[in-house]
């Protein structure tokens, strides 16, 4: 009997309190919310009830925190979220709800469930239920020759926007590579003009700033989305949290769950910003300062001038430097942000954590250094180092002036400002079919190492082509011309 008033007389008293004064709520910080998941850890047969006397919260409350124990159990003890009382949404819910089931499914059987067993089954849910992604802008002066003149002189503070485009680089941890995301600051620029843009190896925007802005980032996740859906995948893309990025359709996506990561973090929390980006100008440059060495050794008093570069070049260039970035470099940027679970593996021929280049990099860095010092046009050349983030603090976000708001505020779209880019002069048929020759010729009467029968053969078939292309070209001329002549009345 006198169990049964020991048992009564809390209840009477919670009671009687409940209608007298409500119940403080307590909130507990992150660090007594891990405290509490251990104890149930410890102690599997501890009630509800009892952890909720002892923290001195209810029992709904114990119940919320134990569905996330995976998630307080691997918080940090100094960190930020140990001492907050505010709760923040789980980043990976699935996962969580996947190993809450898997855990108690082992509990049930009575097995011992060790710290490393837990993380490996963890990143075992983590790979099957969605790939990680990141993404950022950067600027990029696609014309720009390692000239410390050019880059720092007073041509570079009054550089048009047209010399500038803006890339947006996405890949995962795992290594996969996105296209690149283009903008341009015209819409048909004359190096694209009768060219479907869906054929290009990159995803070609344009806005007359060249930035990145809401409309052309929401598209891109459209875009992105569909790509998924079709492949039947889902992903979390992460990305710092610009204005440019704060679109309608966020949660409309289907198979893209997109999470900002924590303002003023980004700069060490991004794969991106670890050496990804580093490695892509890297090659970028590399591949303008050949180009631009080959265009010059073929002067002639000819053509006493090279050849200019074309926003064509730019998108090529681009994407064959983006082709170039290794999987190493990528799973070392990843893997230096430390953003990814502490479960995550990683290759064991990965180069140490502090290098953001591999050694094919590395090479590709010492040719650059070679090619700068070979270009006899430049007098006052840009160490390779500096040449490669010249550009690194140029604008890649929209950044609007009052003027601007005003217009867009007010419904008035931006129109294509005029291209002033000159027209490559067309090249003549005979031109093309003479140098094809010569080319052939070339190599027949020299014996160069790589060209083998294969090469010959193809460069036969091009030059068909064009005679076709051109006896094509000419009956279409001679139907037209015939018919204008009779004419039937």
């Amino acid at each position: 009997m006198k169990e049964r008033t020991e048992e009564t007389e809390p209840s009477l008293s919670r009671d009687r309190s409940s209608q007298e004064t409500p119940k403080k709520r307590v909130a507990l910080t992150g660090a007594k919310k891990k405290e509490l998941c251990e104890k149930k850890w410890d102690f599997p047969s501890i009630k509800g009830r009892e952890l909720a006397e002892d923290f001195g919260i209810s029992e709904q409350a114990v119940s919320k925190i134990l569905k996330r124990s995976l998630h307080w159990l691997g918080l940090e003890s100094e960190s930020t979220a140990a001492r907050s009382k505010r709760d923040r949404k789980s980043t990976f819910p699935e996962i969580e709800e996947a190993m809450i089931i898997w855990v108690d499914q082992n509990i049930a059987r009575e097995l011992t469930l060790q710290g490393h067993i837990i993380q490996e089954k963890a990143k075992w849910f983590a790979e099957r239920l969605e790939d990680i992604f990141n993404c950022n802008e950067t600027a990029l002066f696609w014309k720009l020759e390692p000239s410390r003149t050019l880059a720092h002189g007073p041509v570079a503070r009054k550089k048009k926007p047209k010399d500038r485009v803006s890339i947006m680089v996405t890949c995962s941890s795992t290594g996969e590579k996105l296209p690149l995301l283009f903008i341009h600051k015209f819409k048909t620029p004359v190096a694209l003009r009768g060219i479907d843009k869906n054929t290009l190896p990159v995803w070609y925007y344009w806005n007359n700033k060249a930035w990145m802005q809401r409309s052309v980032f929401a598209h891109y996740l459209d875009r992105l989305n569909t790509k998924m859906r079709r492949a039947n995948r889902h992903i979390l893309l992460l990305m710092d949290n610009a204005k440019c990025h704060e679109t309608e359709n966020l949660e409309t996506l289907s198979n893209v769950r997109v999470h900002f990561l924590p303002p003023n973090t980004t700069s060490y929390l991004q794969p991106i910003d670890q050496g990804i980006i580093y490695s892509l100008k890297a090659h970028y440059q590399r591949i303008l300062c050949q180009n631009r060495l080959e265009a010059y050794e073929i002067i002639t008093p000819e053509f006493p001038t090279p050849s200019s570069l074309t926003i064509r070049d730019a998108i090529e260039f681009s994407a064959t430097a983006w082709n170039s970035v290794t999987q190493a470099t990528i799973k070392n940027s990843w893997r230096r942000a430390g953003i990814l679970p502490p479960s995550t593996t990683w290759d064991d021929d990965l180069v140490a954590i502090d290098l953001t280049l591999s050694n094919a990099e590395t090479e590709y860095n010492h040719e650059l250094v070679v090619l700068i010092d070979q270009m006899p046009h430049i007098s006052d050349p840009l160490i390779a180092e500096e040449y490669i983030q010249v550009d690194n603090q140029a604008m890649s976000e929209e950044q609007m002036t009052d003027e601007e708001i005003v217009k867009f505020v007010s419904g008035k779209k931006a129109q294509e400002p005029e291209n002033s880019e000159e027209a490559e002069p067309l090249v003549k048929v005979m031109d093309a079919l003479e140098g094809l020759t010569n080319v052939v010729r070339y190599l027949q009467q020299n014996d160069l190492v790589g060209i083998d029968f294969v090469t010959m053969k193809m460069l036969n078939s091009l030059r068909h082509q064009i005679v076709r292309k051109n006896i094509e070209s000419k009956r279409q001329s001679s139907l037209v011309k015939y018919f204008q002549t009779n004419k039937i009345d």
